[in-house]
């Protein structure tokens, strides 16, 4: 399996980066390297995170990893087909829940 990133999880991403930037380069550099090396590790083990409930009405599996001290959540599904972890978003677990849905356009 390999991971791959969508466009909006990058875009997701580099949001947070952004935010933490103002406060300190080092701290958002580090924490976008913690984001990016926790979802390396779903290559070697894709169905560890538990099921995203907030989105169990699609017709994919979405899961959600947790990582950087609980403060966001990896969304994505597995493609058996291509083989491949898609990463969807990088959610800040600080907001309404209820809003990932709005967020995932898939």
């Amino acid at each position: 399996m390999v991971v791959r990133w969508t466009a909006h999880a990058d875009k997701s991403t580099e949001k947070i980066f952004l935010f933490y930037e103002q406060k300190s380069e080092r701290v958002a550099r580090k924490i976008v390297s913690e984001i990016r090396a926790s979802a390396e590790l779903l290559t070697a083990f894709p169905q560890i995170s538990s099921v995203e409930r907030f989105l169990s009405d699609r017709p994919e599996t979405f899961r959600s990893l947790v990582v950087v001290r609980g403060l966001f959540k990896i969304i994505y599904f597995v493609n058996e087909i291509t083989k491949e972890i898609v990463i969807v978003t990088v959610w800040d677990c600080r907001q309404n829940p209820q809003n990932l849905k709005n967020e995932i356009k898939i």
